[in-house]
């Protein structure tokens, strides 16, 4: 699983990941997300899909940069789990939107 570029809030950070057969809630970003800046009407923007669709790319695009949640030009998959982008997007009408990359559905990454 790639690794987070720094623990300050902003960037893709894991969330919930499987290790050993069991759910695992990552403190740090459940502790952003717990914080003062998530607060405010939420809408959650989460995508799913098939391995190898562009997710992760897709979500990037929306962020308008390129090295935002991890990516890979080749097979492998990147994304295990669920990973949040800890930095909430504004609305222009108010609130933000929180961004949710998920693991493959079916299982490949």
């Amino acid at each position: 699983m790639p690794s987070p570029s720094s623990k300050a809030p902003g960037g893709a950070h894991p969330l919930v990941s499987v290790e050993g057969g069991r759910l695992v809630v990552h403190e740090h970003a459940a502790a952003v997300l717990s914080s003062a800046a998530f607060r405010a009407p939420l809408a959650v923007l989460a995508v799913t899909g098939s391995a190898r669709c562009g997710k992760s790319f897709l979500l990037n695009q929306l962020l308008g940069r390129a090295d935002g949640f991890p990516t890979s030009a080749g097979v492998r998959a990147c994304t295990r789990g669920l990973w949040v982008w800890l930095a909430p997007l504004p609305l222009a009408g108010g609130g933000s939107v929180l961004l949710v990359d998920c693991e493959a559905l079916h299982g490949g990454g």
